[in-house]
């Protein structure tokens, strides 16, 4: 496996840790289980840093292809976390219910987006 292709899963794992906090959320209040409340506090206290540490790969990812000074699907995946996480920015600022549901929503845009370049990737050279 190629060093880029390492570095994309790794941010697909990134994704699913950075994600699976609201499930496991809505799932705790049902079952009540500790297990699952310390794995929800556990990501909740690195959920920021995550969502740093997947914007530094998706650079090192591209970069390692070549394709950081070019627009291609993968690009509009960085906007999208860029986007969502500026968001998770002003939630801690605004403590707004409309932010916190936009920054669900976009989350849900940027898994789309990933899938869309993991197997319909495009390629444009921007001069």
């Amino acid at each position: 496996m190629e060093l880029y292709e390492v570095l994309g899963w790794l941010n697909v794992w990134v994704y699913v840790f950075l994600t699976i906090k609201a499930p496991l959320k809505i799932l705790n209040k049902r079952l009540k289980n500790k297990s699952l409340m310390k794995i929800n506090s556990f990501l909740t206290r690195y959920h920021k840093y995550l969502g740093i540490f997947m914007i530094i790969i998706a650079l090192a990812h591209a970069y390692v292809l070549g394709y950081l000074f070019r627009f291609n699907s993968g690009t509009l995946v960085l906007i999208g976390v860029i986007i969502t996480s500026i968001l998770g920015v002003l939630i801690r600022i605004t403590r707004n219910k409309l932010v916190l549901t936009l920054h669900r929503l976009l989350s849900i845009v940027v898994l789309l987006l990933m899938i869309n370049h993991i197997y319909l990737p495009f390629t444009f050279k921007i001069s």
